[in-house]
């Protein structure tokens, strides 16, 4: 893909496709016997396609994490340097 079609494909679009296709394959998959018709492959892909989309929402939320530092942790700190500066 080169970067002309790479900036075709926006975000909020990408997510709104992926929200079509899986409602359509949802109302393809309440025809009677259609499970069955799609065969262990497909849920096999489906599997693999779940754990992509699971990992991207982990590295999202990886990165919309704050660490907080505990205010124990920062009293023992404050400590330590008062320790620390008094032995000098």
């Amino acid at each position: 893909m080169n970067s002309k079609q790479a900036d075709m494909l926006s975000f909020p679009s990408l997510v709104l496709q992926l929200g079509q296709v899986i409602d359509h394959l949802e109302l393809l998959a309440e025809k009677p016997d259609a499970l069955l018709e799609w065969g262990t492959e497909t849920g096999e892909l489906f599997e693999d396609e779940a754990e992509r989309l699971n990992d991207l929402s982990a590295q999202i939320a990886a990165a919309h994490r704050t660490i907080t530092p505990s205010p124990l942790l920062a009293s023992k700190d404050d400590a330590r340097l008062k320790l620390v500066a008094g032995s000098n």
